[in-house]
Parts: C-alpha cells; sequence; structure tokens
C-alpha cells in the first residue's frame, strides 16, 4: 500500500468529502493472491482439473471460494463427467452445471473445506501485510474515517490476519463470503459494509465512502455501489484497473 495515498485521504477527510475506508482483503491488505491460487490448484487438480494462472485472473479471483469453485466445475464439466468416480453421477452432473442453483451443495462445500484448510495451513507463517498497509490502516484511522472490510475471503482468514498483526481494532465492520449470496462484481458486499456502517454512522452515503481494490471485478462492484474507488496494482497492470477513480503502485 502506498504510503503517498495518505495524504489523499487526509486532504478528502478535511474537505468533509471522505468519511469512510471500504478495504478488500486479498491484494489489499495481505498478500496473499497468490496463495489463494496455489491452494484452488491445488484442491482442483485432486479433483482431475488443471486451472492456469491466467485464467485465474483473468476470471475467478475476485469470487468467493465457492463461487470460485462453482465457476472452474461448471466451465470444466466434461472433466468432471469423464472421471471414473463420478460415471454413476454423468447425468446428475449434465443437468446441474446448466443451472447453477442445483449444484450439488454438500460437494462444493467439501471442496471449500479442503482448500480453506490447506490456505490455512500455510497462512500460519507465510502471508505478510503488504508493505505500508498498517501504518496507512492507523493514519485512516486516526484521521476519523470509518473503517470496513468487504471481501469474498471467509470470515476466519480475515480474522486470522487481522488479529496476527493487531489491526481488528480498528475496523467497524469486517464482511466476509459469509455474509453475502453475492460476490464481487455484485455490488452486494460494499453495500452490506456500508449498511453495518451506517448504524454507526446514520448520515454516511455511498458518494463518502472510498473502496479499495486491486481486481476489476472488485472495482466494477464498488462502482456500482456508488463509491469512488482506488486501485493498487497487486494483482494485475494498472492498465486492467483503468476504471478507478485513481491507480497508484503497489
Amino acid at each position: 500500500m502506498p504510503y503517498e495515498a495518505n495524504g489523499i485521504f487526509a486532504l478528502a477527510w478535511r474537505f468533509g468529502v471522505l468519511k469512510a475506508v471500504i478495504f478488500d482483503f486479498d491484494g489489499v491488505i495481505v498478500d496473499s493472491e497468490k496463495a489463494h491460487l496455489a491452494m484452488f490448484k491445488k484442491v482442483l487438480a485432486e479433483e482431475g482439473i488443471q486451472l492456469t494462472d491466467e485464467q485465474y485472473y483473468e476470471k475467478y479471483l475476485a469470487m468467493d471460494d465457492r463461487g470460485c469453485f462453482l465457476a472452474v466445475l461448471t466451465d470444466n464439466q466434461e472433466v468432471l463427467i469423464n472421471r471414473q468416480e463420478l460415471i454413476e453421477r454423468q447425468n446428475f452432473l449434465q443437468e446441474v452445471l446448466t443451472n447453477h442453483q442445483g449444484l450439488d451443495e454438500a460437494y462444493i462445500q467439501s471442496l471449500v473445506s479442503r482448500k480453506s484448510k490447506y490456505y490455512n495451513q500455510f497462512a500460519r507463517d507465510n502471508l505478510p501485510l503488504l508493505p505500508g498497509v498498517a501504518d496507512f490502516i492507523s493514519s485512516a484511522h486516526a484521521h476519523g474515517l470509518a473503517l470496513a472490510v468487504a471481501s469474498g475471503a471467509l470470515r476466519n482468514e480475515i480474522e486470522f490476519i487481522l488479529d496476527k498483526y493487531n489491526l481488528r481494532r480498528y475496523f467497524h465492520t469486517v464482511i466476509s463470503a459469509e455474509d453475502c449470496s453475492k460476490g464481487k462484481p455484485d455490488p452486494e458486499p460494499f453495500l452490506t459494509a456500508l449498511e453495518r456502517l451506517r448504524a454507526l454512522r446514520p448520515e454516511l452515503q455511498a458518494s463518502n465512502c472510498l473502496a479499495i481494490e486491486d481486481s476489476f471485478h472488485g472495482i466494477r462492484a464498488a462502482k456500482a455501489a456508488g463509491m469512488k474507488c482506488l486501485a493498487v496494482t497487486t494483482s494485475y497492470p494498472a492498465e486492467r484497473l483503468a476504471e478507478a477513480d485513481r491507480v497508484v503502485p503497489s
């Protein structure tokens, strides 16, 4: 997280425009996008599906775990159907993969749980904060801004990092995958965060909020929620983040 952004926040706060900052989590607070990709690859490989870096960054990165597995399975239904142990489910898979509402939820959740287990084992010792982010969060809090996280990550993943680095005390609310029925690029995560913040600051409007994102899907979610968006180039080059109001280097 670039230190120069602190000056932007201070100026906006001084003029009464900015009253809240809503952070994405992976790739914004913690350097974890590559770890998520590695664990998705591991679980999917166990299911006979190969996920490339290009596929992940182009289509799946902004999704929560359930949404990612659902989308990848849908895109790879022939691989699943051809697996020997799933032959008996062939008719079922052919039917449900055309309708997300019918996909075997128990199977999806088993993949989510397995990926979460692998990720949490890795995260204990291997996930650093992004440079400058702790000072950035502390400074925003000191300026009186309401702070929230709006992420597709699982709650335990978010809270582990916030607790590990003593950051949870700065945040008024944390929105995780468990809090939303739709993930980014749908605006629901940001709108849910705004609703929670309004319980503390009823005057707060979307136009008073700045979202910080690292993906074009996240930017679209923030803009659809009516918020300004600052993008950081931790996961994508600046040209892929051009829909943000401002793009800063990581």
